[in-house]
């Protein structure tokens, strides 16, 4: 038999076991102090399942994510994210079961597809908000390239940045090709310039109307509503840039920065933070951020890196499971989030 004959029959025994009830079982007899964090970004509607502003693997269909969090709900204890980390943070082991819900970046559909889900089920959960986007503010600048490259008529797209690059616009297969690589290579560029750089990619494209990106980002009367309805609000830098990239005063201000325009928007401490993270070859968080984050006086900080959580772990480099178009489906999830449960290693 092949390795990926025998990856699909272990899968699938897995998602039997599922159906059958025996990870329900495991999960009674197995009960272990350990927590899950739960990462989305965008929620779209079931009529649009793909979104101008935002890709495939981070956008999960409405029906889907609500099939997810009764799961959820059903399966685990959903806690508030300051019941893991005050845990955490204070060395003990946090409830056994239990898992936190959080959605990335500060997409408006966060507010019209998830939190009518969320407030139906009363199921905590904490919303990280890049800041620059709020009110009118630039879109996220992955939003607007990606709506950009894709919308776009142009057959490739010249970017002059150390030395110039090429990028084919073909079919939509090579365009999100294009797409992870031009992302690429903006991850480490100073903000300032990485949006003088995007203003001359849209003019360089001339891309219509499908590129309008309006609009798509939380708006200070939505978060302000969350809020009250018991939706945690946490800080997401200003820009959304790497923070392993820049300079510590850099990194500061970005922290504190989106902090500060969040407190004096909702008028109590803000008091988490999600480190940006882009994908590709660039780490995403390390300890010397995570200090920066301890001395600002947050409470935790999550990353992307997978894993769960125990006495052990650090709350200002907190794993959380990142929710891709493979676990979209119940039985699927519910294998990977009992494997990390029972059998994956706390962070440190």
């Amino acid at each position: 038999m092949s390795s990926r004959a025998l990856n699909r029959l272990r899968d699938a025994s897995k998602i039997a076991a599922h159906h059958l009830g025996v990870l329900a079982v495991l999960r009674r007899l197995r009960r272990r102090e350990r927590s899950i964090i739960l990462r989305y970004h965008a929620v779209a509607s079931d009529e649009t399942p793909v979104p101008t502003y935002a890709g495939p693997e981070i956008t999960i269909p409405r029906a889907l994510f609500a099939a997810q969090m009764r799961f959820l709900r059903r399966a685990y204890t959903p806690v508030p994210l300051a019941t893991i980390a005050d845990a955490v943070g204070r060395g003990e082991a946090p409830p056994a079961g239990t898992v936190a819900i959080t959605l990335d970046d500060g997409y408006a559909d966060n507010y019209h597809q998830a939190f009518p889900v969320l407030r139906a089920l009363g199921l905590p959960a904490t919303v990280y908000v890049v800041t620059e986007t709020l009110d009118g503010g630039a879109a996220l600048w992955m939003a607007e390239l990606r709506a950009v490259m894709m919308a776009s008529h142009a057959a490739i797209l010249r970017v002059e940045i150390g030395g110039g690059y090429e990028f084919p616009l073909g079919d939509d297969m090579e365009r999100q090709r294009s797409l992870k690589e031009l992302t690429n290579v903006l991850v480490p560029v100073d903000a300032a310039l990485r949006r003088r750089i995007l203003a001359t990619i849209r003019n360089e494209l001339a891309a219509n109307g499908n590129a309008d990106v309006s609009n798509t980002m939380l708006s200070s009367i939505q978060i302000r509503e969350m809020h009250a309805a018991g939706i945690t609000i946490g800080a997401h830098t200003q820009t959304h840039s790497n923070m392993t990239l820049v300079s510590a005063e850099q990194a500061r201000t970005e922290i504190g920065g989106s902090r500060e325009r969040l407190e004096a928007l909702l008028g109590v401490p803000v008091r988490d933070f999600a480190y940006p993270n882009t994908g590709g070859s660039y780490p995403h968080c390390n300890e010397s951020v995570a200090a920066i984050i301890r001395q600002l006086g947050f409470r935790s900080a999550v990353t992307s890196r997978p894993g769960i959580i125990a006495a052990t772990s650090n709350p200002y480099l907190l794993p959380r499971i990142g929710v891709a178009p493979r676990l979209y489906r119940e039985a699927a999830l519910a294998v990977v989030l009992e494997r990390y449960r029972l059998f994956g290693e706390a962070s440190a």
